[in-house]
């Protein structure tokens, strides 16, 4: 045998083997990327994992809507309709704030069912009923903005009503009756549900592209349906769509409701320090509702305890609105979206949920807030209890 003709024997006797070596080259090469991807999500996940507890945050946000929620509701449900109970016992029933305390607490209950209910069953069941069809979700967030920014303008309406009551007391009988009061909380529905009507129009379902959280891959990317969401040919952005609702909702109510608060306070001191300066010139006689002043110059003035009480308590009430509802408010206009479990970020999830919370525990607190500081909403809390155990 030819030294060339050997060479050519073993070159076909070792191709197999190169070969074969190639292969599993290849084949660990693709085992050691699994294994770095895998590690990725392994650290991604722990990344999402609370500080020392161990539960991820899409746990914590799933708790928050199963626990809280629930609680939210049935506090707010019962509280407020004590509220309009009280309200409309003797000594609050011929005042034209009590109509308006008594729609803001039916508004409220509204606004923390519509708003909580389907966040608790979408936990509970995984069931979102807003994701039926385009028009339950239009339906759903059209009820939902009607009480909440109904919630606020009647705060609006009824801070305007102790404006006028504290600046003008002699005036108030005939500027602020029952009926007028019935005739602005129908214009206040009327003018907030058409302002609303467009979100029949550009809310629905629509297509859009996520990038899994594991990967940096565009091509990676799936395309989803997000169920109720502004809809890219409606016309309107979602930004412009939650700038609309900002304004109307939160920084509108929160200018004219701060100047009024303003107004209130100053009048009030004002008026204190002018019945301090003036006792020694004055005769006074006590009324059932406060104390009857007549200066030498026959100027009568009123100055009523129960007027004091109703502007405590509505100064209160008003600064726990601006609180809860400025920060949802704000966050919108940065991230102009509603995070989605499964389809967003976790901790912008989350996030979210908690703002939430806080919006709607405003709705939930007015009756504790009623009996904390309203000296004469408490003695008819006690006065009614009294009643049913005699």
């Amino acid at each position: 045998m030819t030294t060339s003709t050997a060479d050519e024997l073993w070159v076909l006797l070792t191709r197999p083997m190169n070969s074969q070596t190639a292969l599993m080259h290849r084949q660990t090469a693709l085992m050691d990327s699994h294994t770095a991807l895998s590690d990725n999500q392994t650290a991604l996940k722990d990344s999402q994992q609370g500080p020392s507890s161990g539960v991820s945050l899409t746990q914590v946000d799933l708790y928050l809507n199963m626990l809280v929620s629930p609680c939210l509701i049935v506090c707010s449900c019962v509280g407020n309709a004590l509220a309009i109970v009280v309200l409309q016992r003797r000594s609050f029933h011929n005042l034209p704030m009590a109509v308006y305390l008594t729609f803001l607490a039916l508004v409220d209950a509204g606004t923390v069912t519509t708003g909580l209910l389907p966040r608790f069953i979408l936990a509970a069941t995984d069931y979102d009923i807003r994701g039926g069809s385009e028009r339950s979700c239009q339906l759903h967030v059209f009820i939902m903005y009607l009480f909440t920014q109904l919630s606020a303008w009647t705060l609006v309406i009824v801070t305007c009503e102790r404006v006028v009551s504290i600046v003008r007391p002699h005036d108030i009988r005939s500027l602020c009756t029952k009926v007028k009061s019935g005739f602005f909380i129908v214009g206040a529905i009327l003018v907030v549900g058409s302002t609303n009507i467009p979100i029949f129009f550009v809310l629905g379902k629509s297509l859009h592209v996520r990038k899994p959280q594991q990967l940096d891959n565009v091509s990676n990317a799936t395309l989803v349906y997000r169920t109720c969401v502004v809809k890219p040919d409606s016309g309107t952005s979602t930004a412009i769509f939650f700038t609309l609702q900002f304004l109307k909702q939160c920084l509108l109510p929160f200018v004219i409701i701060l100047i009024l608060n303003v107004i209130i306070i100053v009048s009030l001191v004002r008026r204190r320090h002018a019945l301090r300066s003036s006792l020694q010139e004055v005769t006074c006689e006590t009324m059932d509702d406060g104390v009857e002043v007549r200066t030498k110059t026959g100027l009568k003035k009123v100055v009523s305890r129960r007027d004091a009480s109703l502007s405590v308590i509505l100064v209160t009430v008003n600064a726990v609105f601006l609180v809860c509802t400025f920060p949802i408010g704000i966050y919108q206009q940065i991230v102009p979206a509603i995070p989605e479990r499964e389809m967003d970020d976790p901790g912008e999830v989350l996030t979210y949920t908690v703002l939430v919370m806080v919006l709607y525990l405003n709705n939930t607190l007015n009756f504790l807030l009623y009996y904390v500081t309203g000296s004469k909403f408490r003695a008819e809390i006690k006065s009614l209890f009294a009643c049913r155990q005699s």
